[in-house]
């Protein structure tokens, strides 16, 4: 709830809302026809709670919500990597955060998760939070690898006089270095199928997403003129999955 240190509250202003927009978050999730969903804006318990406190606390209440009204087991929820907690890396964070849950009877979590730390473009913005998956039961050849992201907004920051909104050379530059980290991602985990995932907090003609498409990636699914919130994918992506919306990489 509205507890949140340093940029102020965030959140349910008190219990009786938490659970009111808590019921409609899990109503909307359970009728999502998808087996891995990207979450955005969601609690860094880490960050708000303070030391010792699990940096998923938050993300597992949330999956505990949804498997109370859809049945025991049906989702779960990717694990934060070690480093996320280490205090060097926790003072980089904001109280909000990005992260996964997924079904797992219809698909594995193939290794740990990863986030990009040690740069300079997301101090303003949260960090790609990276999981592989591969549908239940197959083999590694069907990996696929899936980044969620969580752009700087156009709510403050340079304006760059190009209508684009505040912090557009931000995004910019967020979309480059994730275009980087994909790249070094997936080849250390010996897949070819990424997806990219969240909010980049700019249109599908903008600056950043043209960054995106430069890259090698075009829009998974859906279409939009106008998507702040999407997804990318790979060519490589059509024998794997189908996704909801992303960018797509080859």
């Amino acid at each position: 709830m509205n507890t949140c240190p340093g940029t102020g509250p965030r959140g349910a202003w008190d219990e009786t809302n938490f659970q009111r927009q808590q019921a409609k978050i899990v109503g909307a999730i359970n009728k999502i026809d998808a087996d891995i969903i990207s979450v955005e804006e969601i609690e860094n318990s880490r960050v708000v709670d303070g030391a010792g406190v699990d940096r998923d606390e938050a993300l597992a209440a949330l999956v505990t919500a949804l498997n109370a009204a859809a049945g025991a087991g049906t989702w779960d929820y990717v694990r934060s990597p070690a480093s996320a907690s280490t205090d060097a890396n926790v003072a980089l964070q904001d109280v909000i955060r990005t992260g996964f849950i997924y079904k797992p009877a219809k698909v594995e979590v193939v290794g740990a998760a990863d986030m990009l730390f040690g740069t300079s473009e997301f101090d303003n913005a949260r960090e790609p939070f990276a999981s592989v998956f591969k549908p239940k039961g197959a083999t590694d050849a069907s990996k696929f690898a899936v980044i969620v992201n969580h752009f700087k907004s156009k709510g403050s920051g340079a304006n760059d006089g190009t209508g684009q909104g505040n912090a557009n050379p931000d995004r910019i530059n967020q979309a480059t270095r994730l275009a980087q980290y994909a790249d070094d991602f997936a080849a250390a985990r010996g897949v070819s199928a990424v997806f990219l995932t969240g909010d980049f907090n700019s249109y599908s003609q903008e600056d950043p997403m043209q960054v995106l498409y430069g890259k090698g990636y075009s829009q998974a699914r859906g279409g939009g003129q106008a998507l702040l919130q999407t997804s990318t994918a790979s060519p490589a992506r059509s024998t794997t999955c189908s996704p909801t919306p992303p960018p797509r990489r080859s």
